[in-house]
């Protein structure tokens, strides 16, 4: 119980989000094989909003699996490298 002249104040921490830009950088050994060309890395980039770079790069991981088994083609996609990086706030 809270003393006299005290009172309980309840508070709803939240964390802020923050934006990151995320590249993944991703082969195609599949297709290279197909068609007789070298290895070579195709970069994806997304736009995610997280409480962390580590969180980013895992909501970034998630959707580029989705865009893979979205797409028309069904070649192994093989991530090579993960770069994140915060963009600036606009206030």
């Amino acid at each position: 119980m809270a003393e006299a002249g005290w009172r309980r104040v309840e508070t709803n921490l939240t964390y802020r989000r923050m934006v990151f830009e995320v590249r993944i950088f991703y082969r195609e050994p599949t297709y290279a094989t197909q068609r007789g060309l070298s290895q070579a890395d195709y970069p994806a980039v997304f736009t995610v909003n997280a409480e962390s770079e580590e969180d980013a790069k895992a909501a970034a991981v998630v959707m580029f699996k989705k865009a893979a088994r979205l797409s028309s083609v069904n070649w192994v996609r093989e991530v090579q490298q993960i770069e994140c990086r915060r963009v600036p706030d606009e206030d």
